[in-house]
């Protein structure tokens, strides 16, 4: 049986599938700043209101950044598999 190692197809389907949970994860977050822009809050309440708001956004696009990095690696890993294929195929 075939590992996910040495699968590049399956590699670069995860990568794909990682890439778009994290663009998910970053949509959600936009719609919700976006959201609470509108809301019209005023005071210091809303200071901090939107302070955990922006912060949160921000740890989520972190958190998203972490994915790509991720799905990046999994493209090289799946690159290094042909690659070695190929080469064992010779």
């Amino acid at each position: 049986m075939t590992s996910v190692q040495e699968n590049p197809a399956a590699l670069r389907q995860t990568a794909s599938t990682i890439r778009s949970i994290a663009d998910e994860l970053c949509g959600y977050t936009a719609g919700v700043v976006s959201f609470s822009r509108n809301l019209g809050y005023e005071g210091p309440a809303a200071d901090v209101y939107y302070d955990v708001l922006q912060r949160s956004h921000n740890g989520v696009h972190s958190e998203a950044e972490s994915l790509y990095r991720l799905a990046a690696r999994l493209e090289a890993g799946a690159d290094e598999a042909e690659i070695r294929i190929r080469a064992e195929s010779i």
